[in-house]
């Protein structure tokens, strides 16, 4: 009887020696989580009067700093064009290259955008009229795109087929060498 007496003790104390273990990480979370935003929140407050300010009240040096003109956000969106051939024509008028450029229009709005998306194909036979009539190269690197100049020529005639106001701005944001 000595063993089934010690076997029922044992069988006691491990229910208890759980519960405890239990309480005790549950305690350990709570206590972590009220360190951890009482850190958060002395860390992230920036002291006495200046905590007391609302977000447009800090916003507003931010805006100042910009440039300080305040105006209606603007709801960009982004239209895409793949694989814009660019000719590559240096200052005698030879080609001496191709270059494939992935573009980005930035606009205000849906509206815009979808007056663009529309467009694009007539944008596409506007750049290529463009730059296959003038100069794209550098002068100082023959071999090589001016970026510059096929920008402003981008951005113009933009202007010219959609009229102002519809494009934020045009982007080149790839460009690749077509191969030999």
């Amino acid at each position: 009887m000595a063993e089934t007496e010690d076997a029922k003790t044992t069988e006691e104390e491990e229910p208890k020696k759980k519960g405890v273990g239990l309480l005790v990480l549950i305690a350990g979370i709570v206590g972590g989580l009220a360190i951890g935003g009482g850190a958060v929140y002395f860390l992230t407050r920036n002291g006495g009067d200046e905590a007391a300010a609302t977000d447009e009240e800090q916003a507003a040096p931010a805006e100042e700093e910009a440039g300080g003109e305040e105006g209606p956000a603007a709801d960009l969106l982004i239209v895409r064009a793949r694989r814009v051939a660019v000719p590559m024509i240096d200052g005698d008028l030879n080609v001496v290259g191709y270059m494939w450029v992935d573009l980005a229009f930035e606009t205000d709005g849906p509206e815009n955008q979808s007056y663009v998306s529309a467009r694009v194909p007539a944008l596409r036979d506007a750049f290529l009229r463009d730059l296959h009539s003038r100069r794209t190269t550098r002068t100082d690197r023959p071999g090589a795109l001016d970026f510059d100049l096929v920008h402003e020529r981008l951005e113009a005639a933009t202007k010219a087929t959609l009229g102002e106001g519809r494009v934020l701005a045009v982007r080149i944001i790839n460009a690749q060498r077509v191969p030999k």
